[in-house]
């Protein structure tokens, strides 16, 4: 095993352990990931930033952006009671 790839490994374990435990934001571990990715040397700094110009990118980041406003607003909330509330009509089987 190279050194290239032991770093890459130990990179990835603590993205794993930052994701699932939340420590710190999704979207900051990325970022981190993607920094420290670049800082030593493993990706250079064009692939680096390649990757903000996809639209798969884009659309992930005006997600997590959108749902951080719901989440901020009681429009979530009310949205959510009503359809938790909301009466179910039952078919009756034959």
């Amino acid at each position: 095993m190279t050194f290239e790839i032991a770093l890459v490994l130990g990179i990835l374990v603590i993205a794993l352990i930052l994701f699932i435990s939340e420590l710190i934001p999704m979207d900051v571990v990325a970022l981190l990931v993607l920094g420290s990715l670049a800082v030593t040397g493993l990706v250079d700094t064009n692939q680096a930033f390649a990757g903000f110009s996809n639209s798969a990118v884009i659309t992930v980041w005006a997600m997590f952006i959108l749902s951080e406003g719901l989440t901020r607003t009681p429009a979530s909330r009310t949205l959510l009671a009503g359809r938790l509330c909301a009466p179910v009509a039952v078919a009756k089987s034959p």
